[in-house]
């Protein structure tokens, strides 16, 4: 492309035939075709809608407030509320554990001892199982009892 943006076409081309006779070639030499530059584009605004909202929404007028009390008889409006005297507060709480509720809690355990050397196991023991917690009067289960 030229500097004004239009594109230049050659006019000769290169014609070439070759093969072994079933194939026929052509160039036409139009691999090296390429964009160099995009025009510029001027894009310009003249002038903003005017945007109108009519809405009238308004409060024009409130209308006056009146309020007549009328009485017959005198109030005395002077009063004193004060505490005195503050009577003792007494209270007698408990708070206590009574009893622990009767549980049986079972957990996995994973015992390892070992011994090693220089980051290398050269005799280990590991002990796998359940241990358990029990917190209620002790009846041996069928696959607890010892023979």
């Amino acid at each position: 492309m030229s500097k004004g943006g239009t594109p230049t076409i050659p006019n000769d081309y290169t014609y070439s035939i070759g093969g072994t006779g079933t194939t026929l070639s052509v160039d036409y030499g139009l691999d090296n075709i390429h964009v160099k530059e995009l025009p510029t584009l001027e894009v310009g605004v003249t002038a903003f809608p005017e945007v109108t909202g009519n809405a009238n929404i308004a409060i024009k007028e409130l209308p006056p407030i009146v309020s007549t009390v009328t009485t017959l008889s005198t109030v005395n409006t002077t009063s004193s509320v004060a505490i005195t005297e503050i009577p003792p507060i007494t209270t007698n709480l408990n708070i206590a554990v009574t009893e622990i509720p009767e549980q049986r809690i079972h957990y996995p355990a994973h015992y390892q001892l070992g011994f090693s050397l220089l980051g290398m196991e050269i005799w280990g023991l590991s002990l796998c199982g359940e241990a358990q917690v029990i917190n209620e009067k002790y009846v041996p289960r069928r696959t607890e009892i010892c023979r």
